[in-house]
């Protein structure tokens, strides 16, 4: 395998940097998914998820950083790992506007981390979506966890499709990106121009104990 440094990240000039369709893009990074990466994890093959920078109407990028991240679901990977995951609600519906709705998605999440043997780090409760930052410390899959808390909603609710089908997920790899993450969380609620309401619970939670007992950084 070459050195990722060696790839010839570049496109034809006449195909300008704004108009590429990356699979995934935050501000100038482009992040290009190679699943076919060849490196092994527990016996398992994973992508190498490469990030690049670029300039509008740049004809090439700038290697930023890579990592190693899994093709398509969390099924590719077994390990302890830490999640920043992400659910959204069917088309991307206001359903817990109210405190009274978003508490029962607090404590079904609480409760099925704790059934499925999760740790708890940090989730935030927005109006169609939630984010969590968990880490897998048994065998059951981040998978089954996500599924348990949306069922355990929809049944409490006692409504049908509730959901969007799957939930998207990326594994903390380094330090900074924990803590960053733990930012993103607990001001979530800025980037959306929410009341800040939406920064205290039933909203919002952070584990302080789970948080400072972390000793994987």
């Amino acid at each position: 395998m070459a050195k990722i440094r060696d790839f010839p990240f570049k496109i034809p000039p006449s195909y300008p940097t704004h108009d590429h369709k990356p699979q995934r893009r935050f501000s100038r990074h482009y992040y290009l998914t190679f699943k076919d990466s060849g490196i092994q994890l527990r016996g398992k093959t994973c992508a190498v998820v490469i990030i690049l920078d670029a300039a509008p109407y740049a004809s090439t990028f700038t290697f930023v950083r890579w990592r190693i991240c899994n093709p398509m679901t969390q099924r590719a990977i077994d390990g302890q790992f830490i999640y920043f995951v992400t659910t959204i609600t069917a088309d991307r519906v206001w359903l817990f506007e109210t405190p009274e709705i978003a508490h029962r998605l607090y404590k079904d999440i609480h409760e099925a981390c704790r059934t499925c043997g999760f740790t708890l780090f940090a989730f935030c409760i927005m109006p169609d979506h939630a984010h969590l930052l968990v880490r897998k410390d048994g065998t059951i899959t981040l998978s089954v966890l996500m599924k348990t808390i949306k069922g355990r909603f929809s049944f409490s609710m006692r409504r049908g499709q509730l959901w969007q089908p799957r939930s998207n997920f990326r594994i903390i790899d380094q330090e900074n990106y924990f803590w960053n993450v733990i930012s993103y969380i607990k001001y979530n609620f800025q980037k959306h121009a929410l009341h800040e309401r939406f920064s205290r619970y039933p909203y919002v939670y952070l584990s302080g104990h789970a948080i400072n007992n972390l000793t994987a950084y």
